[in-house]
């Protein structure tokens, strides 16, 4: 049920045009792009580099700071 919270509120953020969001709302949507990318990263059956280790580091501290 959460996760449905989660894309009801993207979705009403992402239908915000982006020239009248506030900073917080394009937080959202950036740490939802991010969190996104790093699951999708990880779901591959692959093992990662360091440097795609490094990025998904990233990915998941930007996506934890941005958090409002």
């Amino acid at each position: 049920m959460e996760e449905t919270v989660i894309e009801e509120r993207l979705a009403a953020a992402t239908a915000i045009p982006a020239s009248q969001r506030s900073p917080e709302v394009a937080a959202f949507i950036e740490c939802c792009q991010l969190q996104r990318e790093l699951a999708e990263e990880q779901q591959q059956d692959r093992s990662l580099s360091h440097q795609e280790k490094t990025l998904a580091a990233l990915k998941l501290t930007a996506s934890h700071f941005l958090s409002p």
